[in-house]
């Protein structure tokens, strides 16, 4: 029917590295010697199971390139193999290899007409680095071919050599951890890289490249995010960069030595510095000041990441989303994230336009969370601990839980212990007068760090949140108040950084200790609300990227995207007053006519750009000021 559209292909593109892995196929006729030949080249370790095969294969297995049993399929055959390819005459067999591989949970394509495989082989065209795969689904082979070949007349070498000048920049840039953006790259592919790869002149390519992009990267200040964080350093690195009150703001003082406007968020599982700065400023401050921190050993560990502009705008909303927290999520990440920057404020190293971006991305935020709160609860750090503690502590009809800290993470703990119904609870902090007015208002003891000892001997459970840059007790004193306890278990989730009571203190019999690394997947929100979050957040960057653009070219640029915009919002209101649209059609409609404008104004506006440029440097040049 005409208008009618199929629906998508159930199939994902992947690009798998077969090298030394085993590969199983049933069956050695045309089919089968076209699906071996591929593996043979892909470095697959073959294995052919069929009672006849074509010379072409019986020539593979004499010259060892595959191994071959001449005989028919067995299940059994399928163990320790990667991939099973169905390849056999026989629509039974094929069924059978299929079925046997199902109820093994591998992968098999198969060659039957009614094939359920989860594996079919694109058209593959191969120039140089470059890897283009086509397929149709499985509708028609043959169009895959006619249309591999159609392209394969249309690339050419160059395209392989600027492959190749792009994976050498891009793994000189490694080398400094510097991560370019798109628009980095885009705008480094200019006439002149692409005469010089015409001209076989690949050497002086590459040294244009990266000419270009240090230019753009270090020669210009840009939105910076440097930082480590739980997904790719361990904890333990971490906790070694904490810094209380004292120690931060000693630490932005000296990074505003270097730095125009910096902020540094220092959490239970994230050390990371935002800055506007050329990469150059970054890097001094990065080797005077912050890397005096790293003990060797967390210099060794550690994996820093650094992002810039659009990169590092998602990234810092991911992070006031609470999506790039150890717990999915969770909101707490935002008040942490304001107090990182009250503090860079009260020392003068919070300025503009930094300063403007992040009260962008956390209005952003706070829209994001409000919105979509109706999905399910909110989570957090304390909530998992609250939630991991309740777990294993349920077999025990009255427990009595000791909370250690007094700040956000121990009060907020105390507060989810409450609501979860226990009532014999007990809180440790150093302050006796906030003890006490503390005691008052939510009903539990207290007692300070003198009494810890004490407290312990009678608690069941322990959540642990100290802002102690020490540990409370060692390996030794734990064992021994174990003795005292008369057998009693005792349960620690530790979410303090840095750590409460070292890792070693798990060794203690009768010691059950948990720190951050085991409270990763307990109490995750939904994978829907997760999801929608996502969609949300990368709506939202790309509205605070169109502001954070125009807010550092000329006021004439920003002058024509005003009257776009104005020009949008009035036709958006015509057409929905018109037509009757609301709600998420409005939205849809919305977002299209946003990407349209964005589309027509990105060349005008990158010629006003440069001609704004060759002017300043015009009245530069004659004296102006």
């Amino acid at each position: 029917m005409k208008g009618e559209q199929s629906p998508p292909s159930p199939f994902y593109p992947l690009m798998l590295d077969l090298r030394g892995k085993k590969c199983l196929v049933v069956g050695g006729g045309i089919a089968a010697t076209k699906r071996i030949r591929t593996l043979r080249e892909a470095g697959a370790a073959v294995k052919v199971v069929a009672p006849e095969v074509s010379r072409e294969v019986r020539e593979m297995a004499t010259d060892g390139g595959i191994s071959w049993e001449a005989r028919d399929f067995r299940p059994e055959d399928l163990e320790g193999h990667f991939l099973a390819l169905a390849m056999s005459d026989s629509p039974e067999v094929n069924t059978e290899v299929e079925e046997a591989c199902r109820s093994r949970g591998m992968l098999v394509c198969s060659n039957s007409s009614r094939s359920t495989g989860d594996v079919i082989f694109p058209s593959v065209i191969r120039k140089g680095g470059i890897t283009i795969a086509i397929s149709t689904g499985g509708k028609s082979p043959a169009l895959s071919r006619m249309l591999r070949e159609e392209l394969e007349g249309v690339l050419d070498e160059r395209i392989s050599l600027l492959c190749q000048v792009f994976g050498e920049a891009r793994r000189e840039l490694k080398k400094r951890g510097i991560r370019a953006g798109y628009e980095q790259w885009m705008c480094a592919l200019d006439d002149g890289l692409l005469e010089l790869i015409e001209s076989g002149k690949v050497k002086e390519a590459e040294s244009r490249l990266l000419h270009s992009l240090h230019r753009q990267l270090d020669g210009r200040r840009s939105l910076l995010v440097w930082g480590l964080s739980h997904r790719a350093s361990p904890l333990s690195v971490i906790e070694e960069l904490a810094c209380d009150a004292a120690s931060r703001e000693e630490l932005l003082r000296e990074l505003k030595g270097y730095l125009e406007s910096v902020l540094v968020l220092d959490t239970c599982n994230r050390f990371e510095i935002y800055c506007f700065a050329t990469t150059a400023e970054l890097w001094e401050a990065l080797e005077k000041v912050v890397k005096k921190r790293f003990s060797r050993q967390a210099g060794e560990m550690s994996h820093p990441y650094l992002l810039a502009d659009r990169e590092a705008i998602r990234h810092i909303l991911n992070v006031a989303c609470g999506l790039d927290s150890l717990v999915p999520g969770e909101s707490q990440i935002r008040s942490q994230l304001r107090k990182a920057a009250r503090a860079a404020d009260s020392v003068g190293a919070l300025r503009s336009p930094l300063r403007e971006l992040l009260q962008r991305i956390m209005a952003s935020s706070r829209e994001i969370h409000r919105d979509l709160k109706n999905q399910g609860p909110e989570k957090s750090v304390m909530g998992a601990a609250v939630e991991r503690l309740s777990d294993l502590l349920e077999d025990l009809e009255k427990p009595r839980i000791l909370v250690i800290g007094t700040g956000q993470a121990g009060l907020t703990s105390l507060r989810l212990l409450k609501a979860k119904g226990y009532g014999d609870l007990a809180l440790v902090g150093s302050d006796p007068g906030r003890l006490v007015d503390l005691s008052r208002r939510l009903g539990v003891a207290v007692a300070t760090y003198d009494s810890l000892e004490e407290e312990l001997l009678q608690a069941d459970g322990v959540i642990s949140a100290s802002p102690r840059r020490e540990p409370l007790m060692g390996r030794e004193e734990l064992a021994r108040l174990v003795e005292r306890r008369s057998g009693r278990p005792l349960l620690i989730v530790d979410i303090a950084v840095p750590r409460d009571f070292p890792r070693d203190c798990s060794l203690v019999e009768k010691v059950t200790l948990l720190g951050m690394e085991d409270l990763r997947r307990q109490g995750s929100p939904s994978t829907s609300h997760l999801d929608a979050m996502t969609e949300r957040v990368e709506r939202e960057v790309e509205r605070i990227c169109t502001w954070w653009g125009e807010r550092r070219i000329s006021p004439l640029a920003v002058l024509v995207r005003r009257e776009a915009d104005d020009l949008k919002e009035k036709t958006l209101e015509e057409i929905c007053a018109r037509l009757g649209i609301s709600g998420e059609d409005r939205r849809f409609l919305e977002e299209r006519l946003n990407l349209l404008l964005n589309r027509v104004l990105h060349r005008p506006i990158q010629l006003v750009k440069a001609a704004c440029g060759r002017l300043s440097e015009t009245l530069e040049g004659e004296g102006e000021p």
